[in-house]
């Protein structure tokens, strides 16, 4: 066992990772971290520790190894509370961006993708509210290709995906999904409260504009025509063939964001399957719904989908499913 210049002991025999505070290791024969809400596990009764947005976007750590990077931002996880206890249980199988992003870099590491040439990507909401899990990844990655617009959509279309795989230096890791808000005051899915605004507010608020305009009756107008609100046409027009299923589902702001999953997921494939020969090496889809909370809490990720698609010899994608990294 020796200590890295994080204070992080490595422990060969075992293939562990322990930090200098004892609180996080990395499973020997995964390479997975152990979700360290588990660990750090502290009734704080619907109380979210303070500061945390702030310290999430704290500068960039120098370091040459994104595992250290990971290891060394973990040293700042919070404490498990009950409002993470309750969205845990609501969405099944979430995990918080710490926990996420250390198995993602932790995975890809194991991969051969480097930080430094792995171009991120991502397909998110314009709320900035869905940024901080690009944010997050970006501490890792650098600056990233914007693909997505209002609800998570990707509007930057072919020629979008196209760039975005000529500016890939090898490797392209894709992030992408709806989001949804989850209030720490009432556990009422669809709102959450923003920093300096007294109540709590709707979000994602594009897509339950978009199911407000259908349920105000049949026919009701969806042109996107007009271009100063082109992208809420669109996501009107997109959400609209699942308003039967929302109307009859026990709790629709909870089923909302699954709906958009699914079309955003059969659209990125539709760009993937036409644009993945500008892909130099590798390009990582990790695809799922984001979950944002109050604005000192930790925010969440439900993976859907961790795919890892390189090419055969005749250029075709090949495809290896990682979600179970991701369990």
């Amino acid at each position: 066992m020796y200590v890295n210049h994080n204070g992080a002991a490595v422990d060969h025999h075992r293939n562990l990772f322990i930090l200098s505070s004892g609180r996080v290791l990395i499973n020997r024969q995964q390479w997975l971290l152990v979700p360290l809400s588990m660990l750090l596990y502290t009734s704080l009764g619907f109380s979210p520790c303070s500061n945390l947005k702030l310290l999430r976007s704290a500068t960039l750590h120098k370091m040459s190894n994104p595992v250290d990077q990971v290891l060394n931002f973990y040293e700042n996880v919070p404490e498990f509370s009950e409002y993470d206890e309750y969205i845990m249980a609501t969405f099944p199988g979430a995990l918080s961006n710490w926990d996420l992003r250390a198995r993602v870099v932790i995975t890809l590491q194991s991969k051969g993708c480097q930080a430094e040439t792995t171009l991120l990507a991502t397909s998110l909401c314009s709320d900035e509210l869905a940024r901080q899990l690009q944010d997050d990844f970006g501490q890792i990655y650098g600056n990233s290709f914007i693909l997505g617009g209002l609800s998570g959509f990707p509007f930057a279309g072919k020629i979008g995906f196209e760039n975005m795989a000529s500016h890939s230096p090898g490797s392209c890791l894709l992030i992408y999904g709806p989001h949804v808000g989850v209030s720490c005051t009432t556990g009422d899915i669809g709102i959450v409260e923003r920093t300096g605004i007294e109540q709590a507010e709707s979000c994602c608020a594009s897509a339950i504009a978009a199911c407000q305009h259908h349920l105000n009756g049949p026919g009701a107008d969806s042109s996107t025509s007009d271009f100063t609100d082109f992208q809420q046409g669109a996501v009107r027009q997109l959400v609209a063939p699942h308003m039967e299923r929302l109307r009859q589902s026990e709790n629709a702001m909870l089923e909302l964001p699954y709906t958009l999953f699914e079309t955003q997921d059969q659209l990125l494939a539709e760009l993937v399957q036409e644009g993945f020969g500008g892909i130099k090496n590798s390009l990582i889809l990790l695809g799922g719904i984001t979950i944002n909370t109050a604005p000192q809490a930790t925010d969440y990720f439900l993976p859907l989908r961790f795919d890892y698609l390189t090419k055969d010899e005749q250029g075709q994608p090949v495809v290896e499913n990682m979600m179970d990294q991701l369990r």
